[in-house]
């Protein structure tokens, strides 16, 4: 007859509190210790013996070390969304952000495969209604041309296309202007050089559309790799990818500050001085000032001023620009900026701190 020890049988049958961590190295040190094995199972005064399989193999020890550490940090988090929940979000973010840029991107594509056409302007003639940088969305020519319509051309001996408005038509004869030029333009169209009718203008949105090529390359570039990394290079990756994402179309546009000179006329008032009319095709609101001369305290984004100041001798009008803003627009600027600092360090913050205490060991 077996005698059960009360003090082995208390032992066996009480709850554990710590569960501790299995390593690597601790499961190899319990696969060296034999393959067989003997332990208590719960129910009073009854024990049982069972014989364990044979001993595993490399993998099966990295698999248990791997299982045990996403047990561990799932035990560790402090909240529903633990490090590689908010990782997994990160991911879903990016690749859904990528997703929305190749739609536009496919879209585009689409609707220029359908006769229309996308422009984005480059000159101030049509300035402040559509300035520089405004996408111009066209329908397919056709129909019957009315004055105050926008359309799209090419005019005579010129391969560029235009975007003005139409003043006149007269036996088949179009006259075209600039809404920001001073006179109309000096041809005269026919329906057949018409390449379409403008539906709508969307500030801005040129900028983008003439990056678009960039910017999908860039996301799905990171949708694809970043899951594929280690995880603790994850972040570092997202930084420099969110990094040059912002920067390197900035540099290639240059969107945010920018003044171009309409005309000039001589300044009945002042000898050697000319009256100038300058507008800001940025996007930002804009300082512009003539070199010696009058400056505008704020000029909004694709309105025009006037000012006075003298004309050097070389012909050319010197002009600064500096951009101005609130104290909110700068905070939000200096955000914009230290962003990806800012992701970096919290993706380094929000990873789980290595358990260095194993806890107590069972018997």
């Amino acid at each position: 007859m077996t005698t059960i020890d009360s003090t082995l049988l208390a032992t066996a049958t009480a709850p554990t509190c710590a569960v501790p961590v299995r390593t690597r190295h601790d499961i190899q040190r319990e696969a060296r210790r034999g393959a067989a094995a003997e332990s208590v199972t719960a129910g009073p005064g009854r024990l049982e013996t069972v014989t364990a399989g044979p001993a595993p193999t490399r993998r099966d020890v990295q698999r248990e070390a791997r299982r045990s550490r996403r047990g561990a940090t799932s035990r560790g988090a402090t909240g529903p969304t633990s490090a590689r929940e908010a990782d997994g979000a990160v991911d879903r973010a990016v690749s859904l952000l990528a997703v929305i840029l190749v739609l536009l991107a496919l879209a585009s594509i689409g609707w220029q495969a359908m006769g229309g056409r996308l422009l984005m302007m480059s000159t101030q003639s049509m300035c402040p209604g559509a300035c520089v940088g405004s996408l111009v969305v066209d329908d397919p020519p056709g129909g019957t041309y009315r004055a105050g319509e926008l359309i799209s051309f090419q005019p005579p001996g010129s391969s560029e296309t235009y975007t003005h408005r139409i003043i006149s038509v007269e036996g088949g004869v179009i006259r075209t202007k600039g809404d920001a030029n001073l006179s109309a333009d000096p041809w005269t169209l026919t329906a057949s050089q018409v390449t379409g009718r403008v539906d709508f203008t969307l500030w801005g949105a040129g900028w983008l559309y003439r990056v678009l090529p960039l910017l999908v390359i860039g996301a799905v570039a990171a949708a694809f790799v970043r899951p594929r990394l280690r995880h603790r290079n994850r972040g570092a990756y997202l930084t420099m990818w969110l990094a040059a994402l912002a920067v390197v179309p900035a540099l290639i546009v240059r969107p945010f500050a920018r003044g171009a000179l309409l005309d000039a006329v001589p300044d009945p008032h002042h000898k050697g001085w000319v009256l100038a009319r300058l507008v800001n095709t940025g996007l930002l609101p804009t300082r512009l000032a003539v070199v010696h001369g009058q400056s505008a305290a704020v000029v909004s984004p694709s309105r025009i001023t006037t000012l006075a100041g003298p004309l050097p001798r070389s012909g050319y009008l010197p002009v600064a620009q500096w951009v101005v803003l609130p104290w909110w627009g700068w905070s939000l600027v200096a955000l914009l900026v230290t962003s990806p600092l800012v992701v970096h360090v919290g993706s380094r913050l929000a990873l789980p701190a290595p358990r260095t205490d194993r806890g107590a060991r069972g018997t």
